[in-house]
């Protein structure tokens, strides 16, 4: 392989909101390197409970990324993943950035920096600058999450 390894631990479809009638044949393919021993599963970073849902039943399907950090915590699709016994992997846990402290209403990112970008998906940054919505929540929370010292980060990630 390309990659230098003989087989691949995870392969993950990262098309967040593609319809699941879609999806399903693009995951033929990794389902065969499955079987060939050249890849070890199979999962879908997507924050839709139906799209996991629908997969949940390939023996090969067994991870979900998805949206969660202090400010998201998916409560529609958390239950989805227990219920069908899924790896919860969290997507963007310190919302791109912001819940580190080192972005604050004065920042302003690169042009080149992909929070530059006004994207639909992407609510943290609005044109290269912390969207003050979530500036505001995190100001409402940064107390609790410094107790007893923690870095802002660490906090979030606790």
């Amino acid at each position: 392989m390309r990659l230098g390894h003989d087989r691949l631990d995870l392969v993950v479809l990262h098309l967040n909101d593609l319809p699941v009638d879609e999806a399903r044949p693009l995951f033929d393919a990794p389902e065969r390197e499955v079987s060939a021993g050249r890849v070890g599963a199979m999962g879908w970073s997507t924050d839709f409970p139906a799209s996991a849902r629908a997969l949940s039943s390939r023996d090969a399907f067994v991870a979900v990324q998805h949206a969660m950090n202090v400010f998201f915590s998916a409560p529609d699709l958390l239950p989805v993943l227990e219920e069908h016994a899924l790896v919860s992997f969290a997507r963007s846990p310190l919302a791109m950035g912001l819940l580190t402290g080192k972005y604050g209403a004065s920042s302003r990112l690169a042009t080149d920096d992909v929070r530059s970008n006004t994207l639909g998906w992407m609510s943290w940054f609005e044109r290269g600058r912390v969207a003050p919505r979530h500036l505001a929540r995190l100001e409402a929370v940064r107390e609790c999450l410094q107790e007893d010292g923690r870095t802002l980060a660490r906090g979030a990630l606790a």
